[in-house]
């Protein structure tokens, strides 16, 4: 049984924060690698037109499941993370999705004739099974991410990619295409909310007026950031969609997809830290605010330096030999989109901490000042430079963000992240560049064989001399996988 697994007691037995972390970035790996191959798979099997359909489709999903929310989804995991009246906080927020929901659906259905790029894909009808799921999805989530699972939330998530996968892979060749594609997220969706079902513990509850005018004061500063975030999340796609076609989108989304990679650590950081801090604002306990942003920042920048450096190395390769000879044109987009991760270490860390600490309206002007950027880059750059353009204009609006986050933050907790550290993860990190500089030199990566060979050595060289230069770490580091039952090699 699982309740006697050694290994499940001793993950259970390390701090809070540790354990969600842990559980987030092997999610997180998990959900991305399934991604990351099912795309692969795709990419080659399809190519990047239907590949670029199925982005539009997902990009005007999201952006009308803001409008099914609103931002009542985040006020509900606010209202319950603070322990109070959490039934009736989940049972006013059901009620007002469904409401929005329903409008949403008789708006597409109206809005049928007028919408010409999306029904030329075929896809349109999809959207509203696809908004259904995730009104069940999205509402279960909440209760179980606002009691403070968040490794459940985690697992759901990995089970949604998994899911997903399949489907898709099984749909694509049995010959359905994008509409494959489409089946597979929504059945994606199904799976995830099905686990996230089997530990919720809430239950639907009479509620008042007051429990509404609650979520309402936190929901409009969650939905003024909420469409902003929207918009810098796929004005770029949209805008790429418009002026370009759907292979352009296909090679930019899977240079984005790839380039996220170095992005694991933050968000595992950043999904287990909201309702930690969200705990700790409510008791007034910036010194732990502050620790823990402090080591979310250093552990996140451990991880995407070298992952940001191995990739931009070899970028070409990878498009290449991964996605096909097609892709090898979205090269510079992703090394952009990889430099873009550091600014947003600051804006999914320090965004976070301020909406967690009840500041919607800092993070709300901080997404709004991004986003007009954004949309005004894009529209210009794109015609001019096509995606490239369109990744130079995310990069510089992510750079807004991150300034203007830090700028506010550092009024409300003051956090450092150890400048030793960075350095030696500097030196790591090019160390590890010259070595595979010299490997891309000497061979020139004529097989996927040889790139994944290169980018292990790669690792294995970052690791070694990272833990040799930073015995804090490779202690805490240590200490953490023997408390999962797991040698540590001694030699390190």
């Amino acid at each position: 049984m699982i309740r006697d697994s050694r290994f499940l007691a001793q993950l259970l037995g390390i701090g809070v924060v540790k354990r969600q972390s842990l559980i987030s970035l092997g999610s997180s790996l998990g959900i991305t690698l399934l991604g990351y191959l099912a795309t692969v798979y795709i990419a080659h099997y399809l190519g990047a037109g239907p590949l670029g359909a199925f982005f539009l489709f997902i990009a005007y999903w999201n952006f009308l499941s803001f409008f099914t929310d609103c931002g009542v989804s985040a006020a509900c995991v606010q209202r319950i993370s603070e322990g109070k009246n959490i039934n009736e906080y989940f049972s006013a927020h059901l009620l007002v999705r469904i409401i929005l929901t329903t409008i949403v659906s008789l708006a597409l259905i109206i809005a049928y004739p007028y919408a010409v790029d999306l029904v030329s894909s075929g896809l349109y009808w999809l959207l509203i099974p696809g908004l259904i799921i995730g009104l069940i999805s999205g509402s279960i989530g909440a209760g179980v991410y606002g009691i403070g699972k968040v490794g459940i939330t985690q697992i759901s998530d990995l089970t949604n990619s998994a899911v997903k996968v399949a489907v898709q892979i099984f749909a694509v060749i049995a010959g359905f295409g994008a509409f494959g594609l489409v089946g597979g997220f929504i059945a994606g969706i199904a799976a995830g909310s099905i686990v996230n079902y089997r530990f919720f513990r809430l239950h639907l509850s009479g509620f008042h007026w007051e429990h509404l005018i609650n979520l309402k004061s936190f929901a409009f500063w969650s939905f003024c950031t909420g469409i902003i975030g929207v918009v810098m999340g796929y004005a770029d796609t949209l805008i790429i969609g418009y002026y370009l076609n759907n292979s352009d989108v296909g090679f930019y989304k899977t240079a984005a997809q790839f380039a996220s990679i170095a992005f694991l650590a933050t968000a595992a950081f950043r999904a287990s830290l909201y309702p930690r801090i969200s705990h700790w604002n409510s008791i007034f306990d910036p010194i732990s605010i502050a620790d823990a942003l402090s080591r979310a920042c250093t552990y996140s920048l451990v991880f995407t330096i070298p992952a940001v450096v191995g990739a931009t190395i070899f970028a070409d390769k990878i498009l290449y030999f991964f996605y096909g000879s097609p892709f090898i044109v979205a090269a510079p987009v992703l090394v952009i989109l990889l430099f873009m991760q550091f600014p947003s270490i600051i804006v999914n860390l320090e965004a976070v901490s301020l909406s967690a600490q009840n500041r919607p309206g800092l993070v709300f002007k901080a997404s709004f000042l991004s986003s007009v950027v954004m949309v005004l880059l894009n529209v210009t750059l794109v015609p001019l430079y096509g995606i490239n353009g369109a990744a130079v204009a995310t990069l510089i609006a992510t750079i807004v963000y991150a300034v203007f986050a830090h700028y506010e933050h550092r009024k409300l907790i003051q956090f450092k992240v150890p400048s030793a550290v960075v350095i030696r993860v500097g030196i790591s990190a090019f160390l590890m560049a010259v070595v595979l500089a010299l490997i891309r030199l000497v061979t020139g990566i004529n097989t996927v064989f040889e790139l994944f060979l290169s980018i292990c050595v790669g690792a294995i060289i970052f690791v070694i001399v990272f833990l040799k230069l930073c015995r804090g770490i490779r202690n805490e580091l240590a200490s953490l996988i023997r408390d999962l039952g797991i040698p540590f090699p001694g030699w390190l």
